[in-house]
């Protein structure tokens, strides 16, 4: 597969991947990439998602309606 290294944007980060947890996963990330390890990339940016998913999850089910 050819892949395009467009860069890695640090946006909304789950609350389960706060602080230097996320920074330590970010920058694994960006290291992978340019070592073209793209499947190990793809592997953590995955976990990425699936956290973030779940936080959304958390938000919409508990917090919601206290945040606004």
């Amino acid at each position: 597969r050819d892949y395009k290294v467009t860069g890695v944007q640090t946006c909304a980060l789950p609350i389960s991947m706060s602080g230097s947890d996320a920074q330590a996963k970010l920058r694994d990330i960006r290291t992978l990439i340019q070592s073209e390890k793209y499947e190990e990339a793809i592997e953590l940016c995955d976990d990425v998602i699936q956290k973030s998913l779940d936080g959304i999850t958390y938000y919409h089910k508990y917090d919601r309606f206290f945040l606004g």
